[in-house]
């Protein structure tokens, strides 16, 4: 090759790496939390009230029936904590307009959180121990609100708030035993409490269906001793094939009615706040637009325990799943699902994972052409043995294909998926 030839084809190929567009990073912020904080025990406070799971009782109260219990012309006065960092502080108020927008729609003022000035009753937030409040207003000056460690999502605060406001779990009211089956052998003494059913007495319906969607009713696996088998089961029939219990993303319907039926406020539930969801799967029966590759190992659609998997779903405890097990045929291998192709900018991915070892393990991965192929999250040698909740908020150019693959690592042991919800924004 002579001097002009090797000339030209460096010059070549230097051109075409110049050219060659350069590749996208994806960043990404983890949101995993534990679902349901405070631990459930009996909590003593020095005013007089009881801490039971993520509720603040007094000792005396008669329960949201009782009118005295409702804050006078739904003005809710509150405090923030100082300590909060902005981002916390500013998610609170968030939660707060939230349930606004929400509760009252164009018909004036429901509800409102304004805050304090010189007013006896109101509600102070701060970061004590786990999520609890008091449910409703009881007129002897301050009353706490929890948000601690682990509680700081804008759900999480929304479904304290809502105590607030005067509703106890959805689980609890009288008529639940029409719906669900509850196992309390497999909850914690310390916590039984918590699952107490609420007499005609104690609380009303308002004349609304029982919603297993509410923002207020607890995960089929909420406070379980053996968090690999639920204690909230729907009894067959009653619960939809995309219900989810223990949601802790926006207000259902039934939660702004029974909101506006108790304060006498105009009905109106079609303003409520959602994300716009790309991707929703319970993998009752399909995938949803999701695609499995076909490789050494495959994801199948899972119903009861399959191998060294799960007792049941995550969804509503009686329910399927997306499993992939180890082969007798192949040593090690992957098994993948990815969604179809998103151009919508950043999206929250949304989801559960069960997982047990020594050796197998989920990762998720975004990728596509114009894009660095990135691990957004890794969970190697997580074994737990139960549903673990993941969210990660991942950050791409509007515009800019992508996938999330969902790929499982097999060796030794099984992994699953459920409820995958990948919507449009950061992860709320």
């Amino acid at each position: 090759m002579n001097k002009v030839t090797l000339f030209l084809v460096v010059a070549l190929f230097v051109a075409a790496t110049l050219a060659a567009p350069k590749k996208i990073e994806v960043s990404f912020i983890d949101h995993d939390n534990i679902e349901e904080p405070n631990d459930g025990g009996l909590v003593y406070t020095p005013h007089g009230t009881v801490i039971v799971g993520d509720i603040e009782i007094e000792l005396t109260r008669n329960g949201i029936l009782n009118p005295s219990h409702r804050w006078p012309q739904g003005r809710i006065y509150y405090t923030i904590s100082q300590n909060y960092s902005s981002a916390i502080h500013d998610t609170v108020i968030a939660a707060m307009r939230e349930l606004e927008h929400d509760i009252n729609g164009a018909s004036g003022h429901c509800i409102q959180f304004i805050p304090r000035t010189n007013q006896v009753t109101y509600i102070e937030i701060h970061a004590g121990t786990g999520c609890h409040s008091i449910i409703g207003f009881n007129n002897h000056g301050k009353q706490d609100v929890s948000i601690g460690a682990g509680c700081e999502l804008k759900g999480i605060i929304m479904h304290e708030l809502i105590h607030t406001i005067g509703f106890w779990h959805e689980q609890s009211r009288p008529d639940r035993d029409n719906y669900i089956n509850i196992d309390l052998t497999n909850v914690k003494a310390e916590s039984r409490h918590d699952f107490n059913l609420h007499t005609t007495t104690e609380a009303t319906t308002l004349n609304t269906a029982y919603d297993f969607g509410s923002i207020m009713h607890y995960g089929v696996y909420t406070f379980a001793l053996d968090r690999s088998k639920p204690v909230i089961t729907a009894k067959p029939g009653k619960a939809s094939d995309t219900t989810s219990m223990g949601q802790r993303l926006s207000l259902s319907p039934t939660d702004v009615l029974k909101i506006q039926r108790l304060y006498g406020c105009t009905e109106d539930t079609t303003h409520i706040t959602k994300p716009t969801t790309l991707t929703k799967c319970t993998f009752e029966s399909t995938e949803c637009g999701l695609v499995i590759e076909h490789t050494t190992f495959n994801w199948i659609h899972g119903r009861g325990v399959i191998a060294d998997g799960p007792h049941a779903g995550y969804s509503f405890g009686t329910d399927s799943y997306l499993i992939a097990v180890q082969s007798p045929t192949h040593a090690t291998g992957v098994a993948k699902i990815h969604s179809p192709t998103y151009r919508n900018g950043p999206v929250c991915v949304d989801f559960y994972f069960y997982q047990k070892g020594p050796s197998s393990y989920l990762d998720v991965v975004v990728q596509g052409p114009h894009l660095t192929t990135t691990v957004v999250k890794n969970y190697h040698n997580n074994y737990q043995n139960n549903w673990v909740h993941s969210k990660t908020s991942v950050n791409v150019p509007v515009g800019t294909e992508f996938t999330v693959t969902f790929q499982a690592h097999m060796a030794t042991g099984d992994v699953a998926i459920d409820d995958v919800h990948i919507y449009q924004g950061h992860c709320v």
